[in-house]
C-alpha cells in the first residue's frame, strides 16, 4: 500500500525497517504471551494503514517517491485510506471458514455426508 500511495521507485532498507518497526509496535505483550507474533488478521486493514504511514515517511526521507505525498499526518492518513479504498476490489481477503464448518482436504466417504466440507480452493466468492 505504501509503495502504491507514494509511487516509490524502489523499496529501500529504511522502508523495510520502518515496516518491521511499525509491525513490532502493533504486537501486544498479551498476544506475544500466547505465541501470537502478529496482530490478528481481523485487524489487517488497520495494520496496513498504520504500516503504510511509517513506510511512506521513510520513502519520503529516502527521496524515492514519485507521487505527491501530503506532509501533515492527518492529510497523509486520509490519503492512504482513500487509496486503500480504491484498491479494495483487487485486495487479498483472508478466507476464514465458519466455525461450525470442517476445513479438510479429504474425508472418508462415510463422514462426508454428515459434515459440511469446505475446501477453500473450490469456494467461489463471486
Amino acid at each position: 500500500l505504501a509503495v502504491y500511495v507514494s509511487g516509490a521507485r524502489r523499496v529501500t532498507v529504511r522502508m523495510l525497517l520502518a515496516a518491521a518497526e511499525a509491525l513490532a509496535r502493533m504486537s501486544s505483550v498479551r498476544r506475544l504471551q500466547t505465541s501470537a507474533l502478529f496482530p490478528p488478521v481481523s485487524d489487517l486493514r488497520d495494520v496496513t494503514v498504520r504500516m503504510a504511514l511509517h513506510v511512506i515517511e521513510a520513502a519520503v526521507r529516502d527521496g524515492v517517491t514519485t507521487k505527491p505525498v501530503p506532509s501533515d499526518y492527518i492529510s497523509l492518513l486520509a490519503h492512504i485510506q482513500a487509496c486503500q479504498h480504491r484498491t479494495d476490489s483487487v485486495s487479498w481477503r483472508p478466507y476464514q471458514p465458519p466455525r461450525h464448518t470442517a476445513l479438510v482436504t479429504a474425508l472418508p466417504p462415510a463422514y462426508e455426508a454428515s459434515l459440511e466440507v469446505v475446501r477453500p480452493w473450490e469456494v467461489d466468492d463471486h
